[in-house]
């Protein structure tokens, strides 16, 4: 049996969708996609981002916790 599920790193997201992984504002991830804070794909009118690209770009943006 073959696996049809599909890739993850080609997964693509638009802002909604983005706003909805990440429980932030539409508008708030649409600066993002305008400041192109990561890669993005266009198809025809449409701007999308690769969920690996996305993810990897709130990685390097998270902090470590202070310890006191």
């Amino acid at each position: 049996m073959t696996d049809t599920s599909p890739d993850p790193t080609l997964q693509l997201l638009d802002p909604a969708q983005g706003a909805a992984l990440t429980g932030r504002p539409e508008r708030a991830i649409r600066y993002l996609f305008d400041k192109r804070a990561f890669p993005l794909v266009r198809l025809g009118r449409r701007v999308y981002v690769r969920r690996s690209d996305f993810e990897a770009y709130l990685e390097a943006s998270t902090e470590p916790a202070k310890t006191n």
